[in-house]
């Protein structure tokens, strides 16, 4: 495999320096702050874990991430179901938390 040249992706030309992007991976300012306020949720929902932990603690950033996602992505349905992303997104976080202690097994 060694000396192989990779395969080069559509879009993009194999002698530029590579400083740009290929046209599929552009992000949009609007997807950008989705990512960042999704971000921010999550880091916000950790920080207040630190202070219960487990899978109680594991249930905020959880159901605070899923909520942020719901709302900034701009889907007006998902904006009357918030509600249940924030349950469901608590739920999922809450039993990756137990995972981490084995008790699954």
């Amino acid at each position: 495999m060694t000396g192989e040249a990779l395969p080069s992706v559509e879009g993009s030309d194999p002698n530029s320096s590579g400083t740009s992007a290929p046209s599929g991976f552009r992000v949009t300012a609007a997807e950008l702050a989705t990512i960042l306020f999704c971000g921010l949720a999550l880091s916000v929902g950790w920080g207040v874990r630190g202070n219960w932990g487990h899978e109680f603690g594991a249930m905020i950033p959880g159901a605070l991430a899923a909520m942020a996602a719901a709302i900034s992505l701009g889907r007006t349905d998902w904006h009357r179901r918030v509600a249940y992303f924030g349950f469901f997104g608590s739920l999922g976080w809450s039993f990756g938390g137990s995972i981490s202690y084995m008790w699954v097994i």
